[in-house]
């Protein structure tokens, strides 16, 4: 590294810091201020000085000895000729803040903030009531970083390299250059555009996949939720596809057999529906996803809805349940974790209410936990179809549709 001109040759290029530093060692009657009566005397200061690879003075030290941050004798920020004088120093934040407060000490009007060391133009904010309603933050070479107000909130990439955050770090388009928030969603969820100012859709033509037929089968619509992804990984970066295959690809975890579904049904007293033992001898047990906590996925050890309210939700049948309700809480048998980790759907359960005796199917019905103290006190209609298969037919139509809203919208 070149020493400009104004370093002293004593000064040494710390690599590590990508900074000039000077290190002296100095008596307290040449500090050139007055130091507390219990300072004074021989006591040896020790003193830092810290300039930028250009020349310019920007941290002067003041210490005895190996001490804490907190016990520095002076610790003086030199700010940028362009950082206006009347700026003050914000030790938390590491930069320099210029703005008025009201007679409350509340932040008013419009606030300026300078990053450390360099002194660029970190952010702009305007306050109303103690408020930040109108935000906009820059990278260190000027573009606009973010912008946070009522008409619009985005986040923007910079030609240059940048600490600032950029919305998501998986993002899963590598030419996203702005996240534009979507208004009035919940949870945030943002449109990705390019440079141009082109919003980014997945090219794949998935249309004509996005919801299964009524006589889909549960093997097909997989196989309709394996071509979606396979489909849509094509346009996204490495994360992209990583976030995708941990998040919606199905995996058959576990086999099983004849024998395990007749102790589960000489157990419960029950016999599965064919839709379901169909798939499972010849396939397995699937998950949806991979390592999420939301992911879906089918147990062979069933339990009846009844015992789950009583362990997980402390039910008390004997003073919270009607006999009749008892009896169809009875009769709903839990087969599958849904994505009890968002709080909306705990268990998929077989609902041996709706069991049709000419076909032996049930419907399936998904028990939330806010449904505790009321599931089971309604009448249930027969079912009329392969409750199985349309079962995962909705689940493969939910998730796609999560997909196209992700990546395809």
């Amino acid at each position: 590294m070149k020493r400009p001109e104004n370093i002293p040759t004593t000064a040494t290029w710390n690599e590590d810091e990508q900074l000039w530093e000077l290190h002296k060692v100095i008596g307290n009657e040449d500090i050139g201020w007055h130091l507390p009566a219990d300072m004074q005397g021989d006591l040896l200061i020790e003193e830092t000085k810290y300039w930028t690879p250009e020349g310019r003075l920007y941290l002067h030290l003041g210490y005895q000895g190996d001490i804490d941050d907190d016990d520095y004798l002076w610790q003086t920020y030199f700010p940028p000729a362009h950082v206006p004088a009347e700026a003050t120093w914000n030790e938390e934040d590491m930069e320099w803040q210029l703005g008025e407060r009201n007679q409350q000490e509340q932040k008013i009007g419009q606030w300026k903030y300078w990053q450390f060391p360099s002194g660029y133009l970190i952010c702009e904010t305007t306050f109303e009531h103690g408020l930040d309603t109108n935000i906009t933050r820059y990278h260190p070479n000027g573009e606009i970083a973010y912008v946070e107000n009522a008409k619009e909130t985005y986040w923007q990439r910079s030609t240059q390299d940048t600490n600032e955050f950029f919305f998501e770090q998986d993002c899963p388009f590598d030419h996203a250059w702005q996240a534009r928030r979507r208004p009035n969603y919940s949870p945030l969820t943002v449109d990705y555009f390019d440079k141009q100012g082109v919003q980014i859709k997945n090219s794949a033509d998935i249309e004509h996949l996005r919801v299964g037929a009524i006589e889909e089968t549960a093997i097909a619509a997989i196989k309709r939720l394996k071509k979606v992804i396979k489909l849509v990984k094509k346009d996204l970066n490495d994360e992209g596809k990583e976030n995708i295959v941990d998040s919606y690809t199905p995996h058959f975890h576990a086999q099983i057999t004849q024998q395990e579904l007749a102790t589960q049904e000489k157990k419960l007293g029950i016999k599965l529906p064919p839709s379901y033992t169909e798939f499972v001898l010849a396939h397995g047990l699937v998950i949806f996803g991979k390592y999420s906590e939301c992911c879906r996925k089918m147990f062979p050890e069933f339990s009846r809805l009844l015992l789950e309210l009583e362990c997980q939700w402390e039910i008390n049948p004997e003073t919270d349940c009607t006999a009749q309700r008892i009896k169809k809480l009875n009769n709903m048998i839990t087969f599958s974790y849904g994505d009890e980790g968002l709080q909306i759907v705990w268990y998929h359960c077989f609902d041996f209410n709706t069991l049709n005796p000419d076909t032996g199917e049930v419907s399936i019905i998904d028990f939330c936990q806010d449904e505790c103290y009321y599931i089971g006190e309604t009448d249930y209609d027969m079912c009329q179809s392969k409750g199985f298969d349309d079962h995962m037919r909705y689940i493969v139509d939910e998730a796609i549709e999560e997909i196209v809203d992700e990546y395809c919208s």
